[in-house]
C-alpha cells in the first residue's frame, strides 16, 4: 500500500469544493504526460461537463489533455492504524544499500528494532548476512522503542521502495511491531510524505 500526501502549500493555486471530493485515474497515463514536461507549470482539473480529468502544461505554449476519469470500485481505504512497538529514523540511502547487500543473501530480511539499534539479516542454507545500525552510529537519527520488535520482508520489494524514497528524501522513518506490517516514510520537501506499508512474511504450518 502506497499514501502520498501533498500538502496545498505544494501548488501554487489550490481549489477545491467545500467536502473535497475523489479522482480516480490510471496513474502511468497521468504520469507519461508529467515526465515530458520541461520548466512548465502543471494544472489538474475536473471537467465537469465532461466527467474527465483535464491535465494542462503551461510554458513557452500550452498543451491541454483529457483523461478519462475511472469510477471506485470500492471505498477508498482508510489510513492503517496500527499499534507500532518500535520506530528508527535512518539515512535513507544507508538502509536502501544495507537491504541490497542482505537481498544479495536471501529472498527475505529479517528487521529487529530494540533499544541498541537496528538490524538487518538474512540466511540460506550455506550462506548469511548481519547488518547492524547501532544506536550511536552517523546513520541512525533517532530510535524509540516501547518494545523491541521482530519481523520478516521481501528482500526485493523493500529495496524497491528504499530505491524510490531515498531517490526522493534523505531520512527515512521505519516503524514496525513483531510479525505486523512494516511501515516506512519519507518527509518530502513542502511538508509532503510518502508512506509505505509492507506486508510482513507469514510462514505456513
Amino acid at each position: 500500500m502506497v499514501d502520498l500526501f501533498l500538502d496545498r502549500a505544494v501548488f501554487d493555486e489550490y481549489e477545491v469544493e467545500e467536502g473535497g471530493g475523489n479522482i480516480c485515474v490510471v496513474l502511468p497515463d497521468l504520469l507519461k504526460r508529467l515526465r515530458r514536461a520541461k520548466e512548465e507549470t502543471a494544472e489538474l482539473a475536473l471537467d465537469e461537463t465532461t466527467g474527465r480529468v483535464k491535465l494542462t502544461l503551461r510554458g513557452k505554449y500550452t498543451r491541454s489533455f483529457t483523461i478519462p476519469r475511472l469510477e471506485f470500485l470500492e471505498e477508498v481505504p482508510p489510513e492503517l492504524k496500527l499499534a507500532l512497538t518500535a520506530k528508527a529514523i535512518l539515512d535513507a540511502n544507508e538502509l536502501k544499500r544495507a537491504v541490497e547487500e542482505v537481498g544479495l543473501i536471501g529472498d527475505f530480511a529479517k528487521l529487529t528494532v530494540d533499544h541498541s539499534g537496528l538490524t538487518l539479516e538474512a540466511e540460506t542454507d550455506i550462506s548469511s548476512a548481519k547488518i547492524e545500525f547501532p544506536k550511536a552510529c552517523d546513520a541512525m537519527i533517532d530510535l524509540e522503542v516501547k518494545e523491541p520488535a521482530t519481523a520478516t520482508y521481501d528482500a526485493s520489494y523493500l529495496a524497491k521502495i528504499l530505491k524510490a524514497g531515498a531517490a526522493l528524501a534523505d531520512l527515512v522513518e521505519v516503524e514496525l511491531a513483531t510479525s505486523k506490517p512494516l511501515r516506512l516514510a519519507f518527509k518530502l520537501p513542502y511538508a509532503a510524505t510518502l508512506i509505505y506499508w509492507l506486508a510482513p512474511r507469514v510462514d505456513v504450518e
